[in-house]
C-alpha cells in the first residue's frame, strides 16, 4: 500500500489511492494507455489496478467471421476475455513495476469514491494539435499557462497534491481516513504520457523501465517465433526487411498503400539492406494484389519475395482474435529484421511502431521511420499509377461494404 500523511489543520489525513483506468483501441494504443498509467501511478504515488484488455475492439475486425467462439486457448471462452493477460505478460509487468517501487493490484473487491482526473487535477488542461506531420502532440497547459516537458512532472505532483487536499477536506471516508479511486483516461484521447518514449515521457524518471515493463505474452511471442523460424530456415543467407502498411477501414486502402510506397521508394536506394538475397514482410491486414506485389519486388529488387504472415501461419486467423494477430504480426516483423540485419520501415504516426522504434533505437536495430506526409499521395511515376489503379478497380467492392456506417481506424 502507497500510504501519505499529511497534517492539515485540525485533522491529520491519511490517502491511500487507487489508479483505475480503461484501456481503448488498437493493441497500439491499450499498450499507450497501460504505460501512461503506469507512469502517472509511479509519479503520483497511486496504486494501479490492472485494466481490462481487448482481443478485439472493434466489431468491424471480425469482418472474418462474427463472433466466433472457436479460437485456440485462451481466447475459446469469449466471456473470460479481458484479462491483462490475454495481450499482455502480467507476471513481467507486475514484478518489473514492484521492482521500481510501484504499486500494482490485479483487482479491487470493494469499492471507493470514483474521482476523475479534472477533479483530481484542479487546474490542468490537455490540448491535442494536428501537426502538419500529420500527427498528434499533446501539450499540458496548468491554470493558463503551458507546461514544459521537463517541467511535467513537478507541474502534475503539485496540481495532484491541491487536488487531494480539497477532496479530502471535503469528507471522502471515515474516522479521518481519506480513501480515493481515480478513474483517468490514460488514452491518447485524454490524458497520454507516453508516445514511443517521447519527450514527456522521458521526464518522468521511469519512462524506459515502465515501456519495458510491458511485454506481450506467452500466445504472441512463440506463434511470432514459429514463423521466424520457419522464414530464417529456408534460406539462411537472406536478410529480410519489414514494412508496417495500414490500413485506415472507411478510408481507401489505396491512398494509403500509395502513400506508403512513394515513402519507401524515396528512402529504398540509400537505406535498403546490401544483399544478393533479400525478402520483404508485410506487416499488415491489407491484401495486396499480385501486381502490387511484383511492383515491391522490381522497385526494391526483393528477390525472395514479398512475404505476409498467412504464408507461414495459415491458419492464424482462425487461431486468434484481431488484436492478438495484429500483435503477432508486428512481432515478426520486429524480430525477422534483428535476426537476420534487415531495416524495419515503421510510420511515424503508428502508436505500435512508436513503440517498437523506441525499443530498436535501445538494441541498435535498423529502423527507417516513414513520416506521414499528405502530399505524397501524389505520383507521376508511371510503375505507381498502373499499380494505383488497379488496386482502385480490386479494392472498390471490398471498399463500399466495410464503409456502410461506422469509420474505424485499424493499425
Amino acid at each position: 500500500k502507497n500510504l501519505k500523511k499529511s497534517q492539515k489543520g485540525e485533522h491529520v489525513v491519511n490517502v491511500f489511492s487507487l489508479l483505475a483506468i480503461l484501456t481503448r483501441g488498437g493493441g497500439g494504443n491499450q499498450r499507450e494507455c497501460i504505460i501512461s498509467a503506469g507512469l502517472l501511478a509511479s509519479l503520483l504515488k497511486l496504486c494501479l489496478v490492472l485494466p481490462k484488455v481487448h482481443p478485439i475492439f472493434h466489431l468491424a475486425q471480425e469482418h472474418r467471421s462474427q463472433n466466433r467462439s472457436s479460437y485456440l486457448p485462451p481466447y475459446h471462452n469469449r466471456t473470460n476475455w479481458g484479462d491483462f493477460g490475454d495481450l499482455f505478460d502480467k507476471h513481467h509487468f507486475v514484478s518489473s513495476l514492484h521492482k521500481l517501487g510501484i504499486c500494482v493490484v490485479d483487482k479491487v473487491d470493494y469499492a471507493l469514491p470514483s474521482i476523475s482526473a479534472r477533479t483530481a487535477l484542479p487546474g490542468l488542461e490537455i490540448r491535442k494539435t494536428w501537426t502538419d506531420r500529420k500527427t498528434w502532440t499533446t501539450t499540458f497547459f496548468w491554470n493558463g499557462r503551458r507546461v514544459r516537458d521537463e517541467d511535467l512532472a513537478t507541474t502534475l505532483s503539485l496540481a495532484f497534491a491541491q487536488g487531494t487536499d480539497v477532496l479530502c477536506r471535503g469528507g471522502h471516508g471515515a474516522g479521518g481516513v481519506c480513501s480515493l479511486a481515480l478513474q483517468m483516461d490514460t488514452c491518447w484521447t485524454g490524458f497520454p504520457l507516453s508516445r514511443g518514449e517521447n519527450a514527456a515521457c522521458q521526464n518522468l524518471g521511469a519512462c524506459h523501465e515502465v515501456t519495458e515493463a510491458l511485454h506481450p505474452n506467452a500466445v504472441i511471442i512463440n506463434a511470432s517465433a514459429q514463423a521466424v523460424t520457419v522464414l530464417t530456415h529456408r534460406k539462411t543467407d537472406v536478410v529480410w526487411d519489414a514494412l508496417h502498411l495500414r490500413a485506415f477501414m472507411c478510408v481507401p486502402r489505396w491512398a494509403n498503400a500509395l502513400a506508403t510506397f512513394k515513402r519507401v521508394f524515396a528512402q529504398a536506394g540509400q537505406m535498403a539492406s546490401k544483399t544478393a538475397n533479400r525478402g520483404l514482410y508485410l506487416v499488415s491486414d491489407v491484401k495486396l494484389p499480385p501486381p502490387i506485389l511484383d511492383m515491391f519486388q522490381l522497385q526494391f529488387g526483393y528477390n525472395e519475395g514479398v512475404v505476409r504472415k498467412e504464408a507461414v501461419l495459415k491458419t492464424i486467423w482462425e487461431d486468434y482474435p484481431y488484436e492478438v494477430v495484429a500483435q503477432i504480426d508486428l512481432e515478426i516483423g520486429n524480430a525477422l529484421t534483428e535476426h537476420s540485419g534487415g531495416v524495419y520501415y515503421a510510420f511515424e504516426g503508428s502508436s505500435s511502431d512508436a513503440y517498437l522504434i523506441a525499443r530498436r533505437n535501445h538494441t541498435g536495430a535498423h529502423t527507417v521511420v516513414l513520416r506521414n506526409k499528405a502530399d505524397l499521395l501524389v505520383s507521376d511515376d508511371p510503375a505507381i499509377i498502373m499499380a494505383f489503379l488497379t488496386f482502385v478497380i480490386l479494392e472498390v467492392s471490398s471498399i463500399l461494404l466495410e464503409c456502410k456506417n461506422v469509420c474505424h481506424e485499424v493499425t
